[in-house]
């Protein structure tokens, strides 16, 4: 399976492909990232990544020329696409979380499971309002640790 990322000139095309390279070295995930393939190159089962246009303040026309084109190929040839945002880690995060959406509607649950980093939802109020069950064991551990 592959990954290619696209997207206009100064989007963060080659960061965001090596960072989903090194995520994929560290995890042992054979998956080839492709930097900016052309479109004609991209195969069914790709999962395919847009940079969007908001790393810079104001993008050029060329810049804007080129999502445009890329977006009507892609439309054309029926290529399924995410569009990624974001500065820095979030990027990779925002991209990380496409690709993982893609995978599972692919059918590679494992996969999509794999690349999937949920952050759990914990209470912020006072401690004595909070059901959540882990936060109470969290506690209750602590203080029996200090004893």
């Amino acid at each position: 399976m592959r990954i290619a990322i696209l997207g206009a000139p100064q989007t963060g095309k080659t960061q965001l492909a090596l960072a989903f390279t090194a995520y994929f070295t560290a995890r042992q995930i054979n998956w080839v990232v492709v930097d900016a393939p052309s479109p004609e190159q991209l195969a069914p089962n790709d999962i395919v990544l847009l940079c969007g246009l908001d790393l810079t303040s104001a993008a050029s026309v060329t810049e804007h020329r080129t999502d445009e084109v890329l977006r009507q190929v892609l439309a054309i040839q029926q290529t399924q696409f995410q569009v990624v945002y974001g500065q820095g880690a979030e990027r990779f995060t925002n991209g990380l979380y496409a690709a993982a959406l893609r995978a599972q509607t692919m059918g590679f649950e494992a996969l999509a499971a794999h690349m999937r980093q949920t952050q759990p939802v914990r209470w912020t109020g006072a401690c004595e309002n909070c059901a959540d069950a882990d936060c109470e064991h969290q506690l209750f551990s602590q203080l029996l640790a200090k004893k």
